[in-house]
């Protein structure tokens, strides 16, 4: 009775299975122990369900089908909803704005059903060699509703300021607190606190200011090291330099330049102009998007000149070209950085052990600025799952977060209208610049620019 995620396996009583789901969501099939047993092959009936809406009692066992609501009514699990068409709870639908699919099936070999299959758009069939069962039928869900954490009001401790002014970027630190990171432009520094969903403490100042009156131009982004969790990046923009800070702190010793000339741009080797997105390799190699000199640069440790990886440095449209690149996500493991292409309106694929540089594979938008599916409009940032099939992506000028899965031709809108306006509701935006997951992928952290805040959605 508190199967979730698994489902009684009906021909050997007592065992568990798992049943189909998004495995970008929900984590790694794992393949059953017992021959036996399959993935997937659940069926339900609207007897199941007899009891919806009936009343119950507080103290009443739940089952896998009916929970008993606030009112002391049988209602419908989370993630699920009732569909008063076939008398059954419905997983939550895909979310509004995805493609409506004709006639696409899914099979599969198993004893009884064959196939699952769009037979029309929107309603879904198990079909055997017989008949064909209705499942479900796909109805609009709305977009996830967030929770701010941070906005204009919270107090950060060792700040003159209150609250964000400006916010620009966020990151999570994955270590065992999953510290969270966030750059406030506008106020020139950079905080940093705990979520535990319930509370938010410990709310403080990072770095602002240091030794002889140096502070920050205009920090926008920042990075953690990947094995050295203390030592933080944070990217000057209007400074034109990458600014190393050890120990999370500023007096000893104090932040130092480690790409760029501080308070001069160009467009040679050894200087930046208008830095933004920043990532850092196992080895120590800084990565940089270059932004208003279109290119990304890549910096050995220690040296004080890059070379550039993507790009030209003069701004373009072809697979060679970028204009104004933003956001990046280094995949080391693949051997990838993804770069936010933010005036094309794509999200670029390069190679790092090809040429330099070398040419980028489009992998979101490219399709002209808009708010289509397979469109974006001034993305600012991009993150990826630990499995690196999805990617989450900052689609500023639409003020939503589209979610795209690697090689899918169109996106889904998660967060923020679907008509692109914006707002400062739970489930508007108002110019998401960044976002970040926790580890465990079930909160994605937004930075909400215009509304001086940062929301949390929960995912699952």
């Amino acid at each position: 009775i508190s199967c979730r995620i698994y489902d009684i396996n009906a021909l050997l009583p007592n065992q568990c299975r798992l049943f189909q789901g998004d495995i970008n969501l929900h984590g790694t099939i794992v393949s059953s122990s017992f021959t036996n047993s399959r993935v997937g092959s659940v069926q339900y009936s609207a007897s199941l369900y007899s009891n919806y809406g009936q009343s119950c009692t507080a103290n009443t066992i739940e089952n896998r089908y009916l929970v008993c609501g606030s009112d002391l009514t049988w209602t419908c699990p989370p993630n699920t909803y009732w569909n008063s068409l076939t008398l059954m709870c419905s997983p939550q639908s895909p979310i509004l704005g995805s493609t409506c699919q004709q006639n696409m099936s899914m099979c599969r070999e198993d004893l009884n059903y064959t196939c699952l299959r769009f037979n029309q758009c929107g309603r879904m069939y198990i079909e055997t060699p017989a008949r064909s069962i209705p499942i479900f039928v796909i109805s609009a869900l709305k977009v996830l509703e967030g929770t701010t954490i941070v906005d204009g009001n919270t107090v950060v401790a060792k700040s003159a300021t209150i609250g964000l002014s400006g916010p620009t970027s966020i990151l999570v630190n994955k270590t065992a607190d999953n510290a969270i990171i966030v750059v406030d432009s506008a106020y020139g520094q950079v905080i940093s606190f705990h979520d535990d969903v319930s509370n938010i403490s410990n709310v403080t100042l990072v770095a602002k200011n240091w030794t002889g009156g140096n502070m920050f131009n205009t920090p926008y982004t920042a990075f953690i090291h990947p094995s050295q969790k203390s030592v933080l990046y944070v990217s000057d923009y209007y400074g034109h330099c990458i600014y190393k800070i050890d120990n999370m702190q500023v007096v000893s010793p104090v932040p130092k330049v480690v790409a760029g000339v501080e308070g001069s741009s160009g467009s040679t080797a050894n200087k930046l102009n208008c830095p933004y997105g920043i990532a850092v390799d196992s080895a120590g190699n800084l990565y940089v998007a270059d932004s208003q000199n279109h290119r990304v640069m890549r910096y050995a440790a220690n040296a004080t000149s890059g070379v550039r990886i993507a790009g030209t440095g003069t701004a373009g449209s072809d697979s060679l070209s970028l204009n104004r690149p933003y956001g990046m996500y280094l995949d080391e493991e693949n051997s990838y950085i993804y770069v936010v292409d933010a005036l094309n309106g794509r999200i670029q694929r390069f190679s790092l052990s090809g040429g330099s540089p070398n040419n980028g594979t489009t992998v979101a938008g490219g399709n002209g600025g808009g708010r289509g599916n397979n469109q974006l409009y001034f993305p600012f940032d991009i993150c990826l799952t630990k499995n690196k099939r999805t990617m989450y992506i900052a689609d500023a000028g639409n003020n939503r977060i589209v979610r795209w899965n690697i090689g899918e031709k169109s996106g889904v809108n998660i967060a923020g209208d679907v008509n692109g306006n914006s707002g400062s509701s739970a489930s508007m935006l108002n110019y998401p610049y960044s976002m970040g997951l926790n580890d465990e992928e079930t909160f994605l952290y937004v930075v909400d620019n215009a509304n001086k805040r940062i929301i949390r959605f929960q995912l699952i």
